[in-house]
């Protein structure tokens, strides 16, 4: 919502389903304000021909890394260290990390990680 350059976020299969709805207005935002806003997931066949409106607000690629993170102008960085396939939504949780050096570490590694995935 507040971001002024980029955005990162990688998640999983069932993670990158539940974004495509909820995220879907401020994703809509940052396109217009012409932020540079990608996503990272393991995207299957059976989910592929849902994510077509997400694809048009972010440029998309398939990982098979399970991960749960987001980076926000190489400043901020949310992680979430559970895995979504076995816990509850209710339960979930999240560590918000304001540091560039962490940002920027996740940044570059998801730099090297990104030039490998492929584009859905």
């Amino acid at each position: 919502k507040n971001a002024e350059k980029s955005v990162i976020i990688v998640t999983t299969t069932s993670g990158i389903l539940r974004k495509k709805d909820v995220l879907k207005n401020a994703l809509r935002k940052a396109k217009e304000k012409r932020l540079k806003v990608r996503i990272a997931a393991k995207i299957t066949n059976e989910i592929r021909p849902q994510l077509d409106e997400l694809a048009n607000l972010a440029e998309i690629r398939h990982t098979n890394t399970p991960a749960r993170f987001c980076v926000v102008d190489g400043k901020e960085v949310v992680l979430m260290p559970l895995d979504d396939e076995i816990t509850n939504p209710a339960a979930d949780g999240g560590i918000w990390v304001r540091s560039k050096f962490i940002a920027a570490t996740f940044e570059k590694m998801f730099e090297a990680a990104w030039a490998t995935m492929k584009q859905i």
